[in-house]
């Protein structure tokens, strides 16, 4: 199981509700996904989400590339008295200007 399992069937939405979900059951965990780096004794693991960098506020819920399924990024940022919640889902590289296109489109 998992996502290079065929059956598996996954979309953006589905992602983007459990952020919510997550979000608003456990606040005291928006720390980590604010996250911009790690360090491991003397490395520095750098988030490849830039989302994190381009808007103040934002959390990067979940990012990864797997060749089996592409791009998927969720991400929320806050809209004057609400948060956003995106969820996309790319087939193609996963290069950072190609996550912050797939908001964009």
């Amino acid at each position: 199981m998992g996502l290079h399992e065929p059956a598996q069937i996954t979309s953006a939405r589905d992602i983007a509700i459990l952020a919510f979900v997550i979000r608003s059951r456990y606040p005291q965990y928006d720390p980590i996904f604010e996250t911009r780096a790690v360090e491991f004794g003397t490395s520095t693991l750098k988030s490849y989400n830039i989302l994190l960098e381009k808007f103040r506020g934002t959390t990067g819920m979940k990012t990864g590339f797997v060749c089996a399924s592409g791009l998927n990024i969720v991400a929320t940022a806050p809209a004057q008295r609400a948060r956003i919640n995106g969820g996309c889902f790319w087939r193609g590289d996963g290069s950072g200007a190609r996550r912050i296109g797939c908001f964009a489109a």
